[in-house]
């Protein structure tokens, strides 16, 4: 059985993103991609996984790029706007989340120097009414994100 997450591909990405995608695993890469791509919950980890694929892909780039903003639209819209102070930081924090897999698509320098920074803030402990917000801000958006990404994270 094949664990793809030890692809040096994946050195790339934050460390709470690979745990994600960790237990996701199958007899070859493409099958593995593909569980994962189906499977994982988390928005974050899609996106990234979606960017380190991207450049391999035609116009993956591009569609990755509208992706994340499709995406943050989609927590930012009118009727999802909190009126409590834990959903106003939680929604603040999961658009800072979803702009980081950025930095792989759209050529920003110096990548290696912020990963130890996303990897503490992606993994930042959260009260635990943040998290609920954040977790029902992230379910509105993943299958957006694996049905418009589908074709640049799996073969």
């Amino acid at each position: 059985m094949l664990d793809w997450t030890d692809d040096q591909m994946f050195v790339r990405m934050p460390r709470s993103c690979r745990r994600a995608l960790a237990s996701f695993t199958g007899p070859d890469r493409a099958s593995a991609m593909r569980n994962a791509w189906d499977h994982c919950k988390d928005a974050v980890a899609l996106l990234w996984l979606a960017a380190l694929r991207a450049p391999h892909v035609q116009g993956g780039n591009r569609k990755v790029l509208e992706e994340v903003e499709r995406a943050k639209a989609r927590v930012l819209e009118e009727i999802n706007n909190p009126t409590t102070y834990p959903g106003r930081r939680a929604e603040d924090r999961l658009v800072a989340h979803l702009e980081q897999p950025l930095a792989l698509v759209d050529g920003r320098p110096s990548l290696s120097d912020k990963l130890p920074d996303w990897d503490k803030e992606l993994e930042e402990p959260m009260a635990r009414e943040h998290w609920i917000e954040y977790v029902q801000r992230m379910d509105d958006i993943v299958e957006g994100i694996r049905i418009n990404l589908r074709d640049v994270v799996v073969d």
